[in-house]
């Protein structure tokens, strides 16, 4: 959700934002009970939101590196799929000897 409206904001596409607003704040609503217990929490529930931070920690950092890794693979396949395009372009542009050539030479 959050990512949605970081990608609007930088598009500058205020509408498309705005309209995410009702549910960030209908899903921040939802969330304020838990938020409320975690700050209330003993020390062994403690630990464990210091697991599920950690365990939610690694998950977007394996999440950004497939993100990274799929838009590089997207750019290179661009960039082969752009070079495939301008050599059929380039090739289209050469046609085939006709059957029945007149050579200049008797040589030949």
């Amino acid at each position: 959700m959050y990512d949605a409206l970081e990608t609007h904001l930088a598009a500058a596409s205020w509408d498309d934002a705005a309209a995410l607003v009702p549910r960030l704040e209908a899903l921040e609503a939802d969330l304020r009970p838990l938020a409320d217990a975690r700050r209330l929490a003993t020390a062994d529930q403690a630990a464990l939101w210091a697991a599920a931070d950690a365990l939610a920690g690694a998950i977007e950092r394996r999440r950004a590196a497939a993100l990274r890794l799929t838009s590089a693979v997207r750019a290179a396949t661009a960039a082969r799929l752009g070079a495939l395009h301008a050599s059929r372009a380039r090739a289209a542009r050469y046609r085939s000897a006709a059957a029945d050539a007149v050579f200049a030479s008797r040589r030949a």
